[in-house]
Formats: structure tokens, sequence, C-alpha cells
């Protein structure tokens, strides 16, 4: 069967970007059906299985009243299942939009209520969840109870490329979600730029570690597919950090893709010596990357492994890209590598605030051509085109400005300077908030940092500046060297240490919780425990990697600024001074230092690993599948 199957994927057409995904998707499943498609923690489906699973389901959504078609939402668990029902929504010729059950009830009652959407389908483990965000005008149809019908055509097989894909959102200025609706060829563009930039073949394995109602997460997860390769599922929010370099060896992972801050954890997270071996391809966005990650990837990665920083936005998809080789040479001076060379398919302009192209050298907003867009707004179950400008250098041209600050350098790379919804005034004088966090992570004695703005005791507004210090750093020692290098105005009057930052769930840095909370001291009294306790142990981790011991056992750890990714990293120094092992979601559910010594006094048994549970699945999908 392995000589067929290579056979097969030597013999698989070129993808088409004239073609629908599910076109594609079919015809992959015709020439290589028992090729691997898609694993997660608790499945591993060919592509066979992956088209039949997809076909089942829009064979179910041909058989629903025809309403409003409007898009279908999903609330699955990070598992093959969604990948089904996004195909499954596709086939139909509908689109779709996954409602992460992560996220507060209040807020998917929102994102659904934008949507308009008739129905939703949700795996059995998130039937209440997705009973709790539906009104009256919208049905829940639970996956693992849709029966067999019967053959019919799918529309989806003969759409334009130009048909919607999915609606993502995002949050407004008045902090209420606001929709985006992606057409397909946005995902066929890409996973054709990335076919020639990795390149990706049907022999590789690429890993997805974010939300799938993220955009990114639907790019990476289409890289795959469409091109033959296989595509890795990690459940972040249950596993965490700790396990992802152990997963990543053991799912022989080729392709990785990271948002910037995701990858700074897990390099600081990592025991020296270490290395991601394996990997012959590592994409970061999300963030400006900064020389120092260079280094600090190289030191991880093997020679042969490229790294490619893409810089992308909800609006435009990806829209430059930098591939940087192990010879590549990289200014070491330099606030932040530059975001590349613009993408195929994508125009860009600079311009100044009255909407002119600036000099060329000089700094100006990033501009998108019309044609690289979204297809627009989803608000309020109907199509707002997005606000465009004219485009000063093509008659009838029409621009999207971006708000990111960017010049051409002279190999004709964009490099990014900053944002110019970022601009401050401190005391009077213009401050660029970005450039502050650049200045911090050119420092030695700083991993990472992030700046924000809070009101100081007299209601004036003061900068805070979040940081990750390299072992043994103090922030009266980041302070001292800041000073060094950025006037007076510009340097943070608080600093606040910390093991790792916060980040959302799409990878990138949360600054809404870096807010004025995430500096405040606990009022509530210590309560005394015996110093031998396992509470009393626990305390003394929490202390050490929040940076504070101000905070008695009962005291809320996520309430006292802690997160997803600092939680990580105190189940792995429980595992290691108590010999047991958590999952990340005992934290969720007793995040106290007393809540958590009960989980582990209670004599509950301790999950496998990710990759142990995966060896299990992936033994028996390749005894039915014939492999073993």
């Amino acid at each position: 069967m392995a000589d067929t199957m290579t056979a097969a994927r030597r013999m698989l057409p070129p993808l088409d970007p004239q073609r629908s995904i599910p076109a594609r998707i079919a015809e992959i499943a015709a020439y290589m059906p028992h090729a691997l498609a898609v694993t997660s923690a608790g499945s591993a489906w060919t592509f066979a299985r992956l088209q039949a699973e997809s076909v089942r389901i829009a064979r179910a959504l041909l058989r629903q009243p025809v309403g409003t078609r409007q898009p279908v939402a999903l609330m699955f668990g990070q598992d093959v299942q969604l990948i089904g029902a996004i195909l499954g929504t596709l086939y139909a010729g509908r689109c779709f939009a996954v409602l992460d059950p992560g996220f507060p009830t209040e807020r998917n009652f929102e994102i659904l209520d934008n949507l308009g959407s008739d129905l939703l389908i949700a795996d059995r483990a998130h039937a209440a969840d997705a009973a709790a965000v539906t009104g009256p005008a919208c049905r829940v149809i639970i996956d693992e109870t849709l029966p067999e019908f019967p053959k019919t055509s799918l529309p989806g097989l003969d759409a334009s490329p130009d048909s919607p894909l999915g609606v993502f959102h995002t949050t407004g200025t008045t902090g209420a979600p606001k929709g985006l609706l992606w057409r397909q060829s946005l995902s066929l563009r890409r996973a054709l730029t990335d076919r020639d930039d990795t390149p990706i073949d049907c022999g590789d394995r690429l890993a997805l570690l974010t939300s799938l109602c993220f955009p990114a997460a639907i790019s990476d997860t289409f890289n795959a597919l469409l091109n033959g390769a296989s595509l890795h599922l990690y459940d972040m929010r249950h596993s965490g950090p700790t396990w992802l370099a152990e997963w990543l060896q053991h799912e022989q992972i080729s392709c990785l893709r990271s948002p910037v801050a995701l990858f700074r954890s897990l390099a600081g997270s990592l025991a020296p010596g270490a290395r991601l071996a394996g990997l012959r391809a590592l994409g970061l966005s999300g963030d400006a990357l900064n020389p120092s990650d260079v280094s600090t990837a190289r030191g991880l990665l093997p020679d042969d492994c490229r790294i490619i920083h893409r810089y992308s936005m909800s609006e435009a998809g990806m829209v430059a890209r930098n591939i940087l080789f192990s010879d590549t040479p990289i200014d070491a001076d330099a606030d932040a590598v530059p975001a590349g060379v613009v993408a195929p398919g994508k125009t860009v302009r600079l311009l100044d605030a009255d909407g002119r192209a600036v000099p060329g050298g000089a700094a100006g907003e990033v501009a998108i051509g019309a044609d690289g867009l979204v297809a627009g707004y989803w608000l309020n179950g109907r199509l707002v085109p997005l606000p465009t400008v004219p485009d000063p250098e093509r008659p009838g041209g029409r621009l999207y400005r971006s708000g990111d600050i960017g010049r051409f350098l002279g190999d004709g790379r964009l490099q990014l300077v900053g944002r110019a919804d970022h601009r401050v005034k401190i005391r009077g004088y213009r401050v660029e908030v970005q450039a502050i966090e650049a200045a911090l992570r050119a420092l030695g004695q700083v991993h990472d940092a992030a700046v924000a703005v809070h009101p100081d005791a007299s209601g004036e507004r003061s900068l805070t500046a979040f940081v990750v210090p390299v072992r043994g750093a103090t922030a009266a020692d980041i302070r001292h060297e800041l000073r060094k290098k950025l006037p007076g105005y510009m340097v943070p009057s608080t600093f606040v240490t910390r093991s790792s930052l916060p980040l959302a769930a799409n990878g990138k840095v949360d600054r809404g919780a870096l807010g004025p909370e995430a500096c405040m001291q606990t009022s509530q009294p210590a309560r005394l425990l015996a110093p031998s306790s396992t509470a009393d142990r626990i305390g003394r981790i929490f202390a050490e990697l929040l940076g504070r011991d101000d905070f008695g056992p009962d005291d809320d750890f996520f309430a006292l600024g802690g997160h997803s990714l600092l939680a990580a990293r105190v189940l792995a120094r429980v595992e290691a001074e108590c010999n047991r092992r958590l999952p990340l979601s005992a934290f969720y559910a007793a995040p106290t230092a007393t809540g958590l010594a009960a989980v582990l006094e209670s004599g509950e048994a301790t999950n496998p690993s990710p990759s142990e549970a995966l060896d299990q699945v992936r033994q028996r999908a390749l005894h039915d599948l014939g492999w073993l």
C-alpha cells in the first residue's frame, strides 16, 4: 500500500486556484484516499474519511429548510470533527463561522447575533454550550446525531473561488464583535504561496496550534490540506505549552507556524541544549520579529530549516513575507526584522495623512489594494464594504488603510515601524508605544516586553512596562539600561516583571489583560499555612512565577495577573516537585493554591501526555487502515 500511495502522491495534480476548495479536497481524496489528512487528540482521519464526513454533513445541510442562507455556525472542540464540519458547509455551498467554546457565553451570543445564522452545528460535548447561545431563530443540530442521507449533487464542488469561505470576528472600536467575510480565493492563493515558499508537499506534517475561529488558523488548515499534507491539531487551551515540544517531536511535525509571542514562550520553556529537531520550516506571525528572536530560533532549529516571517491582517490575509535561511544576514542592532517583500497578488502603497503617496524611503500608513482584501465586514447579518480610499497611483483603484506605519527599504522590502493608533501623549510628548517595546526587547536583560498606558494616582497618563526578564535581571536593572537608550519621557514609570506575557486565543499578546488591575495588589489578608504543606509549596511557586508574594492561599491565580501560559509553567513546576501531572483544565477548575493542592491530594488519576494518548489513537487508526 505504501508504494501505491507514493505513486498516487507523485501523480497528484498541482493546486488550481481557479477551482473551489471542495473540488481540490475531492481531487486529493480520489488520488490518495488512504493518506493521512488530519489528526487530533481523539482521532486520525485519512483523506477518504475526511471526504466522507464532509459529504455527510453537506447532505444533511442540503436537507434543511432553505432559511436565510446565512453562515452556518459551528461549535466544536479542537478536533477532527470541526475540520469535517468546515468542509461540509463548503461542500453544501454555504460558508461557516466557528464559535470557540472557550469564549464567554455572552461573547458567543453576540457573535451569533451578528451572524444572523439560522443554524448551529455542534458536537455532543458542546451541546449545552450551543443551546446557551442560541435563540428561537437558530436551530442546533448535533453532529453525531445526523443520519446518512441519499446521494445528491454538491453545489460546493462547482463553486467559484470567489465564493464565501467563512466569517471571522475581531473586536470593533465599541468592543462589540465585528465580522469579516473571507472568500475562498484568499486561502487558495495563500496555499499556493506557501507551496512555493516552504515548499509544502504531500509528505509534510503541519501543526495547528490556534483556535479555528481565527483566519490565521484557517489559512494553516488549508495550507496543509490543499497541498496534500497532513494537519495535526494541538489543543493549547487544554494542554498548554508544557507538552508542545514533546508533541512536535512525537508527531514528527515538519512545518510549524506559531504566533511570535507563543514561540518566545516555547523557546523560554525548553531545557538548555534542547532543539526542535525535524522542522524544516518555521512560520512566525502576529507580531514584529526581533533580531534576538531569529538568533533564538536558529539556536533551536536544524541548519536546513527556514524561518518565514509573515505580515498579515484579518482584512487582507498575508500582505508580505520575509524568508530567512540559516545564512541570511540579520542586522543585530535593528529594532525589528523587515516584514519582507509584498506577497503575490497584493498591492501595497504608503500614504500620508492626506492619502497621498509618501516619497521613496519615507514612512507612511500601509494601504492594501482592494483586489487583495476580504469581501467586506459582516455586520448584523449583511455584508458591508470595507472603508477604502482612492489609490493615488492607479486611477479608479481603491486602498484599505491598515493603521500600520511602514517604509520601503532600498531592496524593496517593507519595514514596519509602528501603529498609527499606538501613539499616545505623555506629559505633552507624543510617544510611540511600539518603539518603547522594541527598545526593551533589544536590551540584553529582557526576553519579551509589552507597554500599556495606565492612569497614575493623579489621573494622568503614565506608561507601564510588563517585562519578561532574563534570569537574574531586576526591574531596576532594566529601567537603568533603558534610560541609556530613550529620553526620560519615553521611560515607563512602572515596571512589572512577569515570567511570560499573557496571550489571547489567537496567540498574540493579550493587551486587554495588561490593564491597571494587572498591577494591583490583592487586599485579601494572607491565611497562614504550614510551611511544609502542599498548598504552601504551590503558593511559593505562584509567588516566584507571578513575581509577587502579597497574596493568600485562596487568592485566584488569574486574578493576580496569571494567564494560561504561566499556569502551564506552574503545572510543570508542580509536576517536578510533586511528581504529579495534571492537565491545564484542572488549573482552570481550581485556580488557587489550596484548590490545586486539594486536587493533588485527592488521588485523582493524572491524564497521560498528549503524545501518549495520540500514540494509542494512531496505533488504532493505522491498524484499521491495514498499515500495521
